[in-house]
């Protein structure tokens, strides 16, 4: 079943099935820690700035016996910092 989830409309099918609820966030940084309330561990918030829209991360555990995980559905482009440093610094992580 895992692979198939990284299909946009067999993922959107296992969350009507199962009855999940999803929550929606928006504006999602990368540095963000929290999305929709919860604490999100550092490697989900890497997956999902590695996926491309419509793409679904793996599950991740976010407490014990809750797992998140997260489509894309939108990719909006940074603006740069103005500073050179600062420029530098989000370039290069």
């Amino acid at each position: 079943q895992g692979a198939d989830l990284f299909n946009k409309e067999k993922f959107l099918g296992f969350v009507k099935k199962h009855n999940l609820s999803p929550k929606i966030a928006t504006g999602v940084k990368r540095s963000d820690g929290k999305i929709a309330g919860y604490d999100i561990p550092p490697v989900m918030m890497a997956d999902i700035f590695v996926r491309k829209e419509q793409d679904v991360t793996l599950p991740y555990q976010i407490k014990e016996g809750t797992y998140a995980i997260a489509m894309v559905t939108q990719i909006s482009p940074a603006k740069l910092p103005a500073d050179k440093k600062a420029r530098e610094e989000a370039l290069n992580g």
